[in-house]
């Protein structure tokens, strides 16, 4: 159910012919300009948006006006998610700078293979899996338990 959005009032439509204005076209705030508070859910601006836009299809102007509060809305809600995204190396990165020298020491200790090694040993696996599967299946199991 689309509701009337907040501050719209059937006294605020100004016609111009057959056509109405939308009147707070000048409004610089876009929560003001669509009439919803800053804490509104995603429908709530969505709803707004369509309903105002049915209410003034025939101005380009007011439409116009409509669409660029929305899409201003849109991005700063998009880029507030990715503010908050959590970059994990990043993260991890902080708590062991933050972390006890020991724990910097066995970090440092630990010693990653280069990813060329890595993918040589990730093909030896895989292929050693597939031959397994394929013995067994044609002699019984490859690997026996007990």
């Amino acid at each position: 159910m689309v509701k009337e959005p907040q501050n719209m009032h059937s006294g605020d439509i100004q016609p111009m012919g057959n056509i109405s204005k939308f009147p707070r076209s000048n409004v610089w705030d876009p929560y003001k300009r669509l009439g919803i508070t800053t804490d509104a859910f995603e429908e709530e601006v969505w709803s707004s948006r369509n309903f105002l836009l049915d209410q003034y299809a025939g101005h380009e102007r007011s439409v116009d006006s409509i669409e660029a509060s929305f899409e201003k809305i849109l991005m700063t809600s998009f880029l507030n998610r990715k503010k908050t995204k959590i970059n994990l190396k990043s993260r991890l990165k902080k708590q062991v700078e933050e972390s006890p020298p020991w724990v910097k020491n066995l970090i440092s200790f630990i010693e990653l293979p280069p990813n060329v090694i890595i993918v040589r040993r990730l093909f030896l696996f895989a292929f050693m899996v597939c031959w397994s599967v394929n013995i067994s299946a044609e002699g019984g199991p490859a690997f026996q338990w007990g």
